[in-house]
């Protein structure tokens, strides 16, 4: 599982980079690695959090009412806290660009609205798509590791294309809203 994320996953984002310089060029391609960067220390707490507490707790839960309990473990107790951070992250966003980047990068502050909606909704997918890992659920999470990559490469090409360098930051926002809605119901009998 861990193979077909480490190999598939940076050559979508390599292809998707491609794209941006060949559509609107290498500057854009620099302001959308930013975000992606921002993106990724947001990601820290949870992945880790999930790796360390709800992992081990998922791999030995027995039936779907004990999974069920440890997925609004996390979504009535961490979901929140990171829904609100993601909001105090998005009224600071200037501050933050200024602080981690120069003037020149200012314009990456325009991406954060649809970054963070999808960063929102990958945060949600994280406790179900553990879950392939704590059932050694390989077949599926190839499944769905390689659907989610398809849609994020097609959605950011065409969005791009119609949006600028903001188009990727709002295909990344569908990728994983569908991304979420699909694990929901692939796992809906351990979540309601």
């Amino acid at each position: 599982m861990a193979l077909v994320s480490a190999v598939f996953g940076p050559m979508v984002f390599l292809a998707i980079r491609k794209n941006i310089i060949a559509t609107i060029g290498i500057d854009q391609a620099g302001f959308w690695e930013a975000i992606t960067r921002i993106s990724s220390y947001n990601f820290l707490f949870i992945t880790s959090l999930i790796g360390i507490y709800f992992l081990p707790k998922l791999a030995v839960a027995k039936g779907h009412q004990e999974t069920k309990l440890l997925f609004w473990e996390y979504y009535k107790g961490i979901l929140p806290l990171f829904v609100v951070a993601m909001m105090v992250l998005y009224l600071l966003r200037d501050f933050v660009v200024q602080i981690l980047f120069t003037k020149e990068f200012m314009p990456v502050s325009k991406l954060f609205f649809w970054q963070l909606i999808g960063d929102t909704f990958k945060a949600a997918s994280f406790i179900l798509g553990y879950q392939f890992y704590a059932k050694k659920l390989t077949k599926a999470f190839i499944f769905f590791e390689l659907f989610s990559l398809t849609i994020l490469y097609f959605s950011s090409i065409y969005f791009v294309s119609i949006y600028a360098i903001e188009g990727v930051v709002m295909a990344h926002a569908l990728t994983y809203s569908i991304y979420f809605a699909v694990l929901s119901m692939y796992f809906r009998k351990s979540l309601f």
